[in-house]
């Protein structure tokens, strides 16, 4: 998505407001034809392999998704939205602040707040549109105590 151009990726490297708004309301049909077309490049060679890509991100663009990967399906982890802002945020203060002088922590929290409400509800939308059948839904802590049930429950729902 970034030899895009339409990445959460640069928002993480510095402050960038307009970018980041500009962003949400893009339309990524064209970035994920273009993921498409670079994931069938690596896989030319063996074309039988099922792809298993994970990025948050891709919770803000479920339709566009759907456009391109008609087929794709969902795992979902659901976790403290707390914890999760927590950690994104401390996440995007440690790469920014290393590409800056002036850390501003209230921006990285209202810009991260924002992102993921917008995409919790537009998952929200997205599966009540009839794509909740697309999803596996795990809880985060249960996959903690237990990756292989987790991972084993996944498989076994396909």
């Amino acid at each position: 998505m970034a030899l895009n151009f339409c990445s959460q990726a640069f928002l993480a490297f510095a402050q960038i407001p307009q970018y980041a708004q500009w962003l949400l309301h893009a339309d990524l049909v064209p970035t994920y034809q273009y993921e498409k077309r670079v994931l069938k490049l690596l896989q030319w060679r063996n074309p039988r392999v099922r792809w298993r890509l994970k990025a948050p991100t891709h919770l803000l663009y479920l339709d566009a998704i759907n456009t391109v990967f008609p087929d794709a399906r969902f795992v979902m982890t659901h976790r403290d939205p707390v914890h999760v802002m927590r950690s994104v945020c401390g996440l995007y203060a440690e790469y920014i602040g290393k590409l800056t002088d002036t850390l501003d922590p209230h921006y990285i929290g209202a810009l991260n707040v924002e992102q993921w409400s917008i995409g919790m509800e537009r998952a929200l939308e997205f599966r009540a549109a009839g794509h909740s059948h697309r999803f596996y839904d795990i809880d985060f802590s249960s996959m903690q105590r237990d990756p292989i049930g987790a991972v084993r429950g996944l498989y076994l729902a396909r």
